[in-house]
């Protein structure tokens, strides 16, 4: 008896820190900056002096027209505990730089390397401030100083990851006093000891970095780099003074007294034009984290993108639009902050966007040729695939079709993934088709185009009925409740209902289980055609209390005639890490698939042995499949086992990422990607009432919370880094 099969993937994505919030509307990109995917960095406009210091450390006049920011954060972008506050010049041969570190346990400041010792070896071992300098901006070797409290010091020039030449020993100045209340340096550095042409000086790369130990591994950035220090390709970028980059836009000031908001707009060789935000609110940080700010790109009141930030850690924030793909004309960025219900104000600033006029072919091909063949093992399987354009080839997605090798039509769904800056015809196209397996033959298709080419027929598998929206593709039927705070309300097959109310959850260090929210969670259509289907829901997670804590954004992704649902999901953690950590982090798909007849777990991944399986004389108890360890990540074994209550029924190494519950009549598949290699998984089936599958994106059953404290961080750095490299 052939059984209806209902798949449900997922795919993860952890951040520990605010990390970005993308907007897609018709290929404009638009984010808030705080996250480690920010394609531009912190630009730091340096004024020029025309004098040098008298005496380095007795010249506090010398400071005063200098750019000053204690906008000091943690590697993962948190604002820092501790107040640092940098002060930066140049003329026109040298970098003036001076940093107050401000301490208010002298007793516990580590001084172990001293300046009588000469060059030290450790000196970013002790109490200290890292200076880093990528002359070139080629964001792979740089010049390393490390100048400590006591006034010890350690030099190299380094190039990532981290790997340090000590035959480099710098003639730069500094000077390191101690005041009432800080420890300062003041710094003298010869542009071209640091690779900086000072004929011509360009943009360069730039980070200073406070070491301080106590509280053990407090360490604080002037840029995050999200990781470790040695990280050039997250530093800040120094524009010297008369330098051509980033010119500002038309910028105009509104918010009686609010802030202000400033537009750069930068131009890459590959064609990319990235128009960047600064938004900086006369707020003070403790009156930002109460409030919410909403970006907008705006057309004539359309709300073309926008992104909306809860409870911002610090008062400035920057983000980025991509220009490249929009239309010439008037726009206004915005950026309203509220609290609560009540409007504090709105900043605003002028976009004007130029583009050429495309040209066009009559008729030109691509031939797709499809080389795994593994992915055909199945009738069908959806291809995404990204063709390049030539310059003033295709000016849009209309006078295009695929076809196969018999020349019969194939449906598909196109979209713009970038243009040419200056004629604005394409330069990526994105492709989306299902692929079909052809017995004894080599996959293969063609893309035609151009104005000779008929439009072909657009359609559409969403339905918006007021409250509900539905996807039918062919072979199930999704509904999501716009009102509700489950991402799915239920999932038919076959016209049987097989899940339904799928939902998230956490549970934290204090054992208090938050629910995705039950308001309304913003809801919004990303991709809507004939193939591929994606809708994007964010909301908080809440407690039985009300308290909302982290925050879910989730991708559900349908595919034409395909038996599947992928949720993509991205967890937002917002808490203060000291305080909170998370014990277990999962989705929650109930059943509606009868009484179970048996559950069976892909124990030996990439092979075809048989599966790890329950029969229904052992469901009673509930089963689970978890992975605990891994040896290649740092530990010193690697165990799964698969468990029905306190009974082991098998145990290995490295487990598969699916399984599937058999029911009357229908057999449901859940799966979560990378499942060993991002331990501690779990895949539960609790049986107790109706079925539930719960996946366990972080499973709490070996004890060890997800911690993103700065210090676990980094004591593990290593460790961390691999688990959620996806």
């Amino acid at each position: 008896m052939d059984y209806p099969v209902c798949r449900i993937l997922l795919t993860i994505c952890l951040a520990a820190s605010f990390g970005r919030a993308e907007v897609v509307f018709r290929d404009v990109r638009f984010y808030q900056r705080t996250g480690d995917q920010s394609r531009v960095t912190l630009r730091l406009h340096v004024p020029q002096t025309l004098r040098q210091p008298a005496t380095l450390g007795d010249d506090p006049g010398f400071w005063a027209d200098a750019l000053k920011t204690d906008l000091f954060v943690t590697p993962g972008a948190s604002l820092a505990e501790s107040r640092t506050q940098a002060f930066v010049s140049m003329s026109k041969d040298t970098l003036y730089l001076a940093v107050d570190c401000y301490e208010a346990d002298w007793d516990k400041l580590v001084t172990a390397a001293q300046p009588a010792e000469g060059d030290s070896k450790r000196a970013w071992a002790d109490d200290s401030l890292e200076i880093f300098i990528d002359g070139d901006l080629d964001q792979k070797s740089y010049h390393w100083m490390v100048i400590t409290a006591a006034g010890a010091k350690e030099d190299a020039s380094a190039f990532a990851p981290e790997r340090l030449k000590y035959q480099w020993n710098g003639t730069y100045a500094f000077d390191v006093r101690r005041h009432a209340d800080k420890w300062r340096v003041e710094m003298a550095i010869p542009l071209a000891e640091v690779g900086i042409d000072t004929a011509d000086p360009a943009a360069f790369g730039f980070n200073v970095v406070r070491n301080k130990l106590t509280p053990a591994a407090g360490i604080s950035q002037l840029a995050p780099t999200h990781g470790p220090n040695h990280a050039p390709g997250h530093f800040a970028q120094i524009i010297p003074p008369g330098a051509t980059a980033a010119k500002p836009v038309e910028a105009l000031l509104k918010g009686d007294g609010l802030g202000k908001l400033i537009l750069f707009k930068d131009e890459y060789p590959g064609g990319d034009v990235i128009a960047t935000g600064h938004a900086a609110f006369n707020l003070s940080p403790a009156d930002m984290a109460d409030c919410t700010v909403l970006f907008e790109l705006v057309q004539v009141e359309n709300v073309l993108a926008s992104t909306r930030v809860r409870h911002p850690q610090f008062n400035h924030v920057f983000f980025d639009i991509d220009i490249g793909d929009l239309a010439a004309g008037d726009y206004e960025v915005r950026a309203t902050a509220s609290r609560g219900n009540a409007f504090l104000g709105r900043l605003t600033a002028n976009l004007v966007r130029h583009t050429g006029h495309p040209a066009t072919v009559a008729q030109r091909h691509v031939d797709i040729i499809i080389d795994d063949a593994v992915a055909f093992r199945k009738q069908s399987v959806p291809l995404t695939v990204g063709i390049p354009m030539p310059r003033d080839t295709l000016a849009g997605t209309d006078n295009l079709r695929v076809v196969d090798l018999d020349g019969m039509p194939v449906p598909h769904q196109a979209r713009v993934m970038t243009r040419w800056t200056k004629s604005g015809s394409i330069k990526w196209l994105g492709l989306d088709f299902i692929g079909q397996s052809r017995q004894g033959r080599r996959p293969a298709y063609r893309l035609e185009f151009g104005d000779a080419v008929p439009p072909a027929r657009v359609g559409t598998m969403l339905i918006d009925r007021g409250g509900l929206l539905q996807i039918d593709n062919g072979v199930l039927r999704i509904t999501i409740d716009k009102e509700s705070g489950t991402l799915i309300q239920s999932v038919h097959c076959a016209d049987r209902e097989v899940a339904h109310d799928i939902d998230g959850r956490i549970i934290d260090n204090h054992d208090v289980e938050f629910r995705l929210s039950p308001a309304r969670p913003a809801i919004r259509i990303e991709e809507d055609g004939p193939i591929k289907c994606v809708i994007r829901k964010e909301q908080p997670y809440v407690n039985a209390d009300g308290r909302e804590s982290c925050i879910q954004i989730t991708r559900i992704t349908v595919y034409r005639d395909q038996p599947w649902i992928q949720l993509t999901h991205t967890f937002v953690f917002t808490e203060d890490s000291n305080k909170t950590q998370l014990k277990d982090i999962s989705i929650d798909v109930p059943l509606t698939v009868g009484e179970l007849q048996s559950v069976a777990f892909d124990i030996m991944p990439g092979t075809a042995d048989a599966p790890a399986v329950a029969g229904k004389d052992k469901l009673g108890a509930g089963v689970y499949l978890h992975q605990g360890k891994v040896r290649r990540y740092r530990e010193g074994t690697s165990r799964f086992e698969v468990r029905c209550g306190d009974e082991l029924l098998q145990t290995g190494e490295r487990a598969g990422h699916w399984y599937a519950a058999h029911g009357d009549g229908v057999i449901a598949i859940a799966g979560v990607r990378n499942f060993w290699q991002q331990f501690p998984k779990e895949l539960e089936l609790i049986t107790d009432g109706q079925p539930l599958m719960r996946l366990h994106l972080w499973s709490g059953r070996g004890g060890v919370p997800l911690d993103f404290r700065t210090d676990t961080w980094i004591a593990r750095r290593g460790k961390w880094g691999e688990h959620f490299a996806d």
